[in-house]
C-alpha cells in the first residue's frame, strides 16, 4: 500500500469514500487505498484534516468546515463554528447558516437545549441582513426558509 497516494487521497476526498466513489475518477483503486487503512490511521488523518479545516473557519467559503464537520458527524467543534461568521458571497453565507442548522441537530444531546436555541436564534438574527439585500425570488425564499426552520428549530429545542 502506497501510504503517501492514501493520504493524498484521504485529504483531497476529505477522508469519505462516499465522496471518492461520487467522483467517479480512480474510484476503485482509491477506494481501495482507503478502505486498507488501519483504522487507527484513519482517524489519526482525520484529526489532522479536522485541524486544517477548522483554520478556515476565519476564510471566505467557511461553510466547506461546517459541512465537513457534519459529513463526519463530528459533535466536538459546534461553540467554534456558531462564534465564525459566515464569509463570502450570498450563497456561501446561505450555506453556511444552512450547515449549521444541520449541525445544531447533530449536537442535540451535547450540548444544552439553551445553549442550541441561541445558535439557532444568532442564526436568525444573522440571515435577517442577507435577506435585506437581495431581490430575487429563489435568493429570498431561501433566506426566509432559512428563518423559519431556525425558529422552528429553536421553538423545538425549547420544547415550545
Amino acid at each position: 500500500m502506497n501510504l503517501q497516494k492514501a493520504k493524498r487521497l484521504f485529504f483531497q476526498y476529505d477522508g469519505l469514500c462516499f465522496h471518492i466513489w461520487h467522483d467517479g475518477c480512480r474510484s476503485v483503486e482509491a477506494t481501495y487505498l482507503l478502505e486498507e487503512l488501519p483504522k487507527s490511521l484513519r482517524l489519526e488523518w482525520l484529526e489532522e484534516l479536522t485541524a486544517l479545516k477548522l483554520k478556515k473557519l476565519g476564510s471566505r467559503g467557511n461553510w466547506r468546515v461546517v459541512s465537513f464537520l457534519v459529513d463526519h458527524r463530528d459533535k466536538r467543534h459546534l461553540i467554534a463554528a456558531a462564534a465564525a461568521i459566515p464569509l463570502g458571497v450570498f450563497w456561501e453565507k446561505c450555506a453556511y447558516l444552512e450547515y449549521l442548522l444541520k449541525y445544531v441537530k447533530l449536537c442535540r444531546g451535547r450540548f444544552s437545549a439553551t445553549r442550541l436555541a441561541n445558535i439557532c436564534d444568532d442564526v436568525q438574527q444573522q440571515a435577517l441582513p442577507l435577506r435585506r439585500r437581495v431581490r430575487a425570488e429563489t435568493s429570498v425564499s431561501r433566506v426566509d426558509l432559512l428563518i423559519q426552520d431556525a425558529k422552528k428549530l429553536a421553538d423545538d429545542i425549547r420544547g415550545s
